[in-house]
């Protein structure tokens, strides 16, 4: 990298360890999934019981009886084998500190912007130096940074995204071996890393089987059926094995009886039509982790896994566009607000319970003032990203090189399922289950960015050439 790249890459990790490790120190709260990674390294905190979500604790006890077989199996397994090896060598053998977690995740990012920096170059000098400037903006505010500091999936599915957006650009612009593998590897890591991201390797599998050829000196037919193969696989393998039998119906009955039945105008007809009789009236309101949960009796919660009913939420929205548009809107006045309603500071600070951290705060708290309980402008906005994004790629897909346009159509695709999963699918948490989406809607900026700037830098090229040649000529004559 040149001498201002390097600069680049000081300043989004001086961004980043000043959130991560300068006290007070910003993470991310446990709202009870931490155990799901956590427990099979009989990993856990005392005080989760009584202060779960309220304070973001930096330090976890090593001990036997933390250990919880989850069933969860997430590439951010990874990243905490590695924050344990850490820990090992530099922590205490029975205290586990978090910011191991959130030095691996702050390394993993790093080396990310690191790979992508030299990709910028084929800007225009501005262009490429707003760019830049936009990704350090944007990645490095906290809505993002504060995962780092964490036990979620989600940071797995956030910075495996991110390397495989440029891993894929390296492999089309240079071909090398090693960028191509790594980027179908990334593409693997991102769909296991949680269950919602399943179906981002249907398109990504698509990309590599219609245009992978592209990414190889030879357009090795091989390497196409290879990789797409392999992310299929890991496409399938993800809901029937990397989670427990029950989840998806868990968020299932959250959708219908705290979801769907609530604001429903004719019950009777709705619990019809998805299959279910009138005795379920009792349980609306409820979802899978309320008290008085229908799920708490395995007598019913066997029935309703064997119930299909993931499929039939799907079709009563298909049939009903007006409650799917209902139930979006409704996610996505929550999920407008960006940063999940979680503490972000150790209870040793002595910062209030749910505090947030107000630093580097200026993107999300911008999307926040803009989306936050205004779900209808926030889908608007991403439809209508969606479009531009659309039109520039089709408009410059001469221009670009050889699979970029299907690239970036891809992560459309990408973003329109986020879209969907987080919408229709679970009715809790709305702001971290939409993080994803977000996440690609600030690349599909900079995609529209890079195109248009590409577009008006072509413009003036020709017409600096036309005034050359118009000169040229009338000294000619």
């Amino acid at each position: 990298m040149n001498r201002s790249e390097w600069l680049a890459l000081l300043l989004a990790a001086a961004a980043i360890v000043f959130q991560s490790f300068v006290p007070p120190t910003v993470g991310l709260a446990n709202n009870g999934d931490f155990p799901k990674i956590t427990g099979p390294f009989d990993v856990g905190n005392p005080s989760d019981d009584k202060d779960v979500m309220r304070f973001a604790d930096l330090k976890y006890v090593v001990d036997s009886r933390y250990h919880y077989d989850s069933g969860f199996y997430s590439s951010e397994l990874l990243f905490v084998v590695a924050a344990l090896a850490l820990n090992s060598v530099f922590g205490h053998p029975n205290i586990f500190d978090l910011r191991f977690m959130g030095a691996v995740h702050a390394a993993f990012f790093l080396f990310t912007l690191y790979l992508f920096l030299p990709l910028a170059r084929s800007l225009p000098r501005i262009s490429r130096l707003v760019v830049i400037f936009f990704i350090i903006f944007v990645f490095t505010d906290v809505v993002y940074v504060s995962y780092f500091n964490s036990f979620y999936m989600d940071t797995a599915a956030l910075l495996f995204l991110l390397l495989f957006a440029t891993l894929f650009l390296r492999s089309v612009s240079s071909r090398r071996p090693v960028d191509r593998w790594l980027c179908v590897a990334a593409a693997v890591l991102l769909v296991t890393s949680k269950t919602q991201h399943f179906a981002l390797g249907i398109p990504i599998a698509l990309l590599f089987a219609w245009k992978g050829g592209l990414v190889t000196r030879g357009r090795d037919r091989l390497f196409q059926t290879l990789s797409a193969g392999i992310i299929l696989a890991a496409t399938v393998f993800n809901p029937l094995w990397g989670t427990p039998r029950n989840y998806s119906s868990m968020a299932a009955y959250s959708v219908i009886f705290s979801g769907l039945l609530p604001h429903s105008t004719n019950v009777a007809a709705d619990l019809r039509e998805l299959g279910l009789d009138n005795s379920y009236r009792q349980y609306i309101g409820t979802n899978a982790y309320s008290t008085n949960t229908g799920l708490r009796d395995p007598h019913f919660e066997a029935a309703f896994i064997q119930g299909g009913y993931v499929s039939r939420i799907a079709l009563f929205f298909l049939r009903h566009p007006s409650r799917a548009l209902d139930a979006a809107t409704a996610r996505m006045d929550t999920a407008g607000l960006q940063r999940p309603y979680l503490g972000n500071f150790d209870r040793s600070t002595g910062r209030p319970e749910y505090a947030k951290s107000q630093s580097f705060a200026m993107w999300s708290g911008l999307k926040t003032r803009i989306f936050g309980r205004h779900g209808l402008r926030y889908l608007i906005y991403s439809l209508l990203l969606t479009g531009f994004v659309t039109v520039l790629a089709v408009a410059r897909r001469k221009s670009m090189l050889p699979g970029m346009p299907e690239a970036i159509w891809t992560l459309l695709g990408l973003m329109l399922i986020e879209l969907t999963v987080a919408s229709f699918g679970d009715v809790l948490d709305s702001e971290r289950h939409y993080l994803l989406f977000s996440v690609l809607t600030d690349l599909l900026i900079v995609c529209g960015f890079c195109l248009a700037a590409s577009a008006i830098n072509a413009t003036a090229m020709r017409h600096s050439a036309d005034a050359l040649f118009k000169t040229a000529t009338a000294r000619g004559s």
